[in-house]
């Protein structure tokens, strides 16, 4: 089997812009100070990566919209189901 070339794409060929558009750039400006400001944090202080991954998305009101589903809808539904289950 032969395997075709290297396909090289330029942004002009993309639909969706990147999110990291210039690696060399973003690292050039990285800092882990504005990294940990991005960071939502624990209520009442404290650091949890699942927290910061799922939780923070889903802080809002509890709504849930045709074909479309939220972070919110979930810990909503999830709420729900481990308090019926107490």
């Amino acid at each position: 089997m032969q395997r075709s070339g290297i396909i090289h794409k330029t942004p002009a060929d993309l639909a969706v812009a990147p999110n990291l558009g210039d690696y060399a750039a973003t690292c050039a400006a990285f800092s882990w100070d504005n990294a940990r400001q991005a960071l939502a944090g624990l209520p009442g202080g404290g650091l949890n990566i699942a927290y910061e991954a799922v939780e923070r998305h889903a802080q809002g009101p509890c709504t849930i919209a045709p074909r479309s589903v939220s972070w919110a809808t979930n810990r909503c539904a999830m709420s729900a189901s481990a308090n019926w289950r107490a």
